[in-house]
Parts: structure tokens; sequence; C-alpha cells
């Protein structure tokens, strides 16, 4: 790793934990620190820790870091209050869902730096009892919902929320016996959000983040959550049993990697064997808050490797496989794929607004951007080994 991404991984941890930040290396690129902080959605994060820096040692831009702090405080606190408001509505009315991810790690781990943590939607869970309920009460309180495969989004103003009957996208295999388990695994947390018990959720937190890093990438955020949420309830965590869930769904070496990368980076004693986890921390910065994607919504399809798959039919004729967590069809009827290879084109089109000339002109690059997520994915073993 560069001396820069080193110092964001230690002004990160400073963040966090509340701590005085190193001084930064000699003849540190504080324009590379800066751009990757933001495409990373780190920025108020890393502005906290800064601000503790001695004034000789600050970058010279730092009123910007400053400004950038106290917007992301003006945003959040605006996204929390509508999290509060619409919870309080649900619980109400006998609806209360599991919330996930973000907005609990956020109150629960992060202290006063919880609205520095920024979240571009709330993730909620609710059994399918519940779901048109839910369903009713976001629309009447102006929300605009749109249908996706594993549940509904609802959308008012800036305020963004994904609403889930299934976690399949994280827990692929078995996916219906593990949706029956949720709601019997849950705690309340200090803050009163209700959400998965620690061992549930720290497999969830792991999927998620290898979710993404075999699909396009991810950034070092979901990892700070993950350091967060060890450091706390690590004694009420059966370490074994979130081997065996992401073990089960193709994903052991993620949870190696992962805890490693807690341990290694951030300090936490986690009960997982010695690997070296810096490649995988570096891939984490290499690009923004989602990886290095495409700009082309197209190309994501050639990143999911597939053995005896090459990069072109991975553009053009995706396999059941690289499909199937969107268009979930595909699972009990799996002779539907050509129909799914005109689905998401026309999804592309008229969910994400690309035109067909745009999703065709970004082919060759592409290519190129999936040769090096092959590269990456062979180093880290991250493949999905589905067969």
């Amino acid at each position: 790793m560069s001396p820069e991404q080193t110092y964001i991984i230690a002004l990160s941890k400073a963040a966090i934990f509340d701590e005085d930040p190193p001084l930064p290396p000699e003849d540190t690129d504080w324009q590379y620190i800066w751009d990757k902080a933001y495409e990373q959605n780190i920025s108020g994060l890393l502005a906290s820790a800064i601000k503790k820096l001695p004034d000789e040692q600050k970058p010279a831009n730092y009123q910007e870091w400053h400004i950038l702090m106290l917007q992301t405080l003006t945003i959040m606190s605006d996204r929390f209050d509508e999290f509060d408001r619409m919870i309080n509505i649900l619980r109400q009315n006998g609806l209360e869902p599991i919330s996930l991810k973000g907005i609990v790690v956020a109150r629960d781990l992060y202290g006063d730096k919880a609205m520095l943590r920024t979240m571009g939607d709330f993730d909620i869970f609710v059994g399918k009892d519940k779901y048109s309920g839910v369903k009713e009460l976001f629309a009447s309180e102006g929300y605009e919902i749109s249908a996706e495969s594993m549940g509904m989004n609802a959308k008012r103003g800036r305020h963004f929320w994904e609403i889930f009957f299934t976690l399949e996208e994280e827990f692929r295999v078995n996916c219906l016996e593990w949706d029956k388990r949720f709601p019997n695994h849950t705690i309340r947390t200090d803050s009163g959000i209700l959400t998965l018990d620690p061992t549930y959720m720290l497999a969830h937190l792991i999927l998620h983040l290898g979710k993404h890093m075999v699909r396009e990438g991810s950034g070092i955020r979901s990892l700070l959550d993950i350091a967060l949420f060890v450091r706390k309830y690590r004694n009420d965590i059966d370490f074994e049993f979130v081997r065996r869930a992401c073990e089960e769904q193709y994903f052991e070496n993620a949870y190696v990697l992962t805890l490693n990368a807690v341990k290694q980076f951030f300090g936490i004693d986690t009960e997982v064997e010695e690997k070296d986890a810096e490649v995988f921390m570096e891939y984490m910065l290499t690009g923004g808050i989602f990886g290095d994607k495409s700009e082309n919504v197209m190309i994501s399809q050639a990143s999911k490797h597939e053995d005896n798959v090459g990069i072109v039919r991975r553009l053009f004729f995706p396999t059941v496989k690289m499909l199937d967590y969107r268009y979930t069809y595909l699972k009990q009827y799996p002779f539907l794929l050509p129909v799914a290879w005109v689905h998401r084109v026309f999804y592309a089109h008229s969910h994400y607004g690309y035109s067909f000339r745009q999703m065709l002109r970004g082919i060759k690059g592409g290519i190129s951007f999936a040769k090096k997520r092959d590269k990456w994915m062979e180093n880290l073993d991250l493949y999905d080994k589905r067969g």
C-alpha cells in the first residue's frame, strides 16, 4: 500500500476510536487523501480526526474538510430524524422491522460521531406477513414505492429505504430457512433499535461485504463498521457459527480476510487463523465506496467470474449464476435465461437511464475492467464457488 493509503487507515482508526491521529508522513499527498475520502464517503469521519492534528500538520485545505464535516452532520441529522419518525409510526402500527447495517452500527457504535457515519439509505427487513402493511404505510406517508425482486424501495425527497422480505442477496444458500430464523434472533440495541443479535448481525455484515467485494468491490467504511462491532460484541459472538454461515454461502475466505483485517489494522483480536490482509485492504482502497465500478451498468456482469466462462461471454450472455441474484426467477426457471438477457438491457435503460449507445460504447473498457477484477479475485481467492 502507498503511504497515503496507510495514512487513510490510520485516520479512520483514530476517528472511530476517538483517538489522536498519528502525524502524517512527510510529503503526504493530501489531494489524494481528499479525493479518496470523498470516493469512499468517509470525508466527515476523517475530518474529525484531522481536526486533532497540530495546525502546522493539517492540510492546506483544512477549512474545506471542516465545512464538509458540518455538511455531513446536517444531512445525516435530517435523515436520522426521518428514520426515527418512520420507525415510530411502524412500531405504533405493529409493523416494527428488523433494522440492518448502516443505521444500526451508526447509532449503536459510533457514539458522538454517529452522524458522521454517512449512509444513502436505510435497510430494513420485514416478514412477508407484514410486507403489505409496511408498503401501505410508507405510501400513506408520501413515499414513492417501487418493487424490487427481494422487496421494495421507498423514496421521498432525500430519504430512501430498501425494504427486504428476504436477505437472499447475502444468504443465498438455504435462503428461505435463513429468512425464517431472523425474527427469532433479534436484540434491541442501547439506542432502542430492533436488529439481529450479535452473531447473526456479524454474519450479515461480513456476507454483505463479501457480496460487494465479488460483484464490484467495496470501500473500507463497511470494515470500520465491523471493527467497531467486533470490539463491542466480541464476547457475545459465536465466531464458529459465523464462520460456518459464511462457509455455507461460499464466503469463508471473506470471513477470514475480514477478521484478519480487523485484527491487523485496527488491533482488535478475533478468533480466526492468521492470514495477511494487506492485499485485501489495498483492494478496498483502490476505488470508491462500492469499489472500482465501471460507469457502464452492463459492464458489471463482466466482473463476475465463473470457471470456463470468458469475459466477452460474460458481457453479452451472462450465465444463470451471474444473473440470478437480481432476476430471481432464474433460480426456479433457469431456461428463462434468454429472457433475463433482454430484461437486464431494458432494466439498465429504464431504471438507470442508460441509452443503448452508452451500453455499447463501454465494451472495450469493460473487458479491461473485468481482467483487472479477475486478477484481484484470484489473488484474494474470493471467487463465487457455487456449483
